[in-house]
Order: structure tokens, then C-alpha cells, then sequence
């Protein structure tokens, strides 16, 4: 866990400055449309891969949450009295576990994290183009 913490945080520091320099180089580069337009694609599919790392995370998330819910509407309760208390006191603890991919929560890959990994990426590129 720690170990792919550690590459989680790493993930999100390197998008933020590739998406940083590859903004402040399609800014900077004036008339070459080629190199433009290679630096286009590769933002694109630089941005594809991110949302596609994020939107997994997210939804390994949600599911984490939502095992719970459904299991509670199985016909647990059914069986003996020890083991439907077993299984409720299984599904109330489950209920608060979510399963995070990050220590202490300080970078978490999902959906809302990849939009602020845009921000930074725009504002480090904008203090790039302020320093110039």
C-alpha cells in the first residue's frame, strides 16, 4: 500500500508538470503548425490516460461504498440469530471502510483530483508565462 501510494503521489506531481510545459510550449511556439499540432495530440492522450487512471480509481471507490447497500438487501437475515448479527454487524463496519489508494489521503487519484491537477498544471504554466 505504501509503495503504491508513494506512486500515486508521484503520478500526480509528474501530470502536473508535463501538463504545465506542454501548455507553456504550445504557447510559446509561434507559426510551426506541425510541432503545434504533435503537441496537441500528445496533450490529448496524455489527458486520455490520466482520466482514464482517475476514472478507475473513482470507480473502485464507489463500489467500495456501495457493497455494503447491496448486500444488506440480500436475504441474510434468513439464517440463525448468530450469524444475522454476525452479518449485520459485518455489513455496519463495512459501510464506513472505503477502499483509498493513497496514505493518510493526501493524493487521492480520482475524478476530482484530475481536475485539480488541471488547476495547478494552469496556474504553475501561468506563472511560467508571467516569469517570461
Amino acid at each position: 500500500m505504501k509503495l503504491f501510494a508513494a506512486n500515486a503521489m508521484m503520478t500526480y506531481i509528474t501530470c502536473v508538470v508535463r501538463f504545465c510545459f506542454l501548455g507553456f510550449m504550445l504557447i510559446t511556439i509561434s507559426g510551426q503548425y506541425l510541432e503545434k499540432s504533435l503537441i496537441v495530440m500528445y496533450s490529448c492522450g496524455s489527458l486520455f490516460e490520466v482520466y482514464i487512471l482517475c476514472s478507475g480509481v473513482q470507480k473502485l471507490l464507489d463500489v467500495s461504498t456501495s457493497v455494503p447497500d447491496r448486500a444488506f438487501h440480500e436475504a441474510w437475515y434468513d439464517r440463525a440469530t448468530s450469524t444475522r448479527q454476525k452479518y449485520f454487524i459485518l455489513l455496519t463496519t463495512t459501510r464506513k471502510i472505503e477502499c483509498r489508494v493513497s496514505v493518510f489521503g493526501i493524493v487521492d487519484l480520482t475524478l476530482p483530483s484530475f481536475m485539480t491537477i488541471l488547476k495547478q498544471a494552469y496556474s504553475a504554466c501561468l506563472l511560467l508565462l508571467r516569469i517570461q
